[in-house]
């Protein structure tokens, strides 16, 4: 997982801030964003576009109801397809 944290750069390197363990209720929070991340990779490096989907259905900023969510997803897979040649159509 990508996990973003403060550091203090100096000429000898960067030292990252340790803010120490999350609580419960974040890292519920994290771990939502965390498993959509490793399935969103594990659909890429396999080019499965339903696992694709998926993922941008999970997405808490996916506000849309199902099905329009779906043809959202499938109009930006079209436009964007000759990025995603690896990815089953």
């Amino acid at each position: 997982a990508v996990v973003e944290t403060n550091a203090i750069f100096s000429l000898d390197g960067v030292m990252p801030v340790n803010a120490g363990r999350l609580t419960p209720e974040i890292e519920k929070l994290v771990m939502c964003h965390v498993n959509d991340q490793e399935a969103l990779v594990n659909a890429c490096i396999t080019g499965d576009r339903d696992g694709v989907l998926q993922v941008f259905l999970n997405d808490p900023l996916v506000r849309l109801p199902n099905q329009e969510a779906i043809e959202l997803f499938n109009l930006m897979f079209e436009k964007n397809s000759e990025y995603l040649k690896g990815v089953n159509r």
